[in-house]
């Protein structure tokens, strides 16, 4: 009931920006970020079968001519462009999701099917920073366990993501 309460509250972040938060009367906090994606699900597939048809076409040109080694790496090449939009397209449905409102707060990611969840007293919430391999690290930790936040934005978005988590965690 208050999570339905909390959504319907919520003020919704738009896909263009991701690392965007807004606040209402700073009792609502809601931010969402998904993974860029500058092609659609039926766009990887035209550009697959653009690229493929373009691919078997000068390898059957090759093959004509008299230079057949041309076609197994051209095999090759297909099967792996279609293996990497495969991987790709099982991430489309990835978010991340932050949510305050009053003293709760629910924490959520999903990647690949697999949902991950946080949530508790916003109050004895910790918000924590690490930089790591030259890129800054957003922990959340609540009751022991600490989740990295924002692995889908930027280290700019992530340094604003932390200050407002920070404000709004107090």
């Amino acid at each position: 009931m208050a999570r339905d309460l909390l959504l319907n509250l919520a003020c919704w972040v738009s896909d263009l920006e991701p690392w965007a938060i807004k606040t209402v009367d700073n009792a609502c906090f809601f931010l969402e970020m998904r993974p860029n994606r500058s092609l659609s699900p039926t766009g990887r597939f035209y550009c697959f079968l653009i690229i493929a048809s373009t691919t078997t076409l000068f390898a059957g040109v090759a093959t004509a001519v008299g230079a057949w080694m041309v076609l197994p790496f051209a095999g090759l090449e297909i099967y792996f462009l279609w293996l990497a939009f495969r991987i790709i397209g099982q991430h489309d449905s990835d978010y991340e999701r932050v949510q305050v409102a009053g003293r709760q707060f629910w924490w959520t990611r999903s990647e690949c099917g697999r949902i991950e969840e946080l949530s508790g007293n916003a109050e004895w919430a910790h918000v924590s920073t690490v930089a790591r391999n030259g890129r800054l690290e957003v922990g959340l930790r609540y009751m022991g366990k600490t989740v990295l936040v924002g692995k889908m934005i930027t280290d700019e978005q992530r340094k604003s993501l932390c200050r407002s988590l920070v404000r709004v965690l107090k």
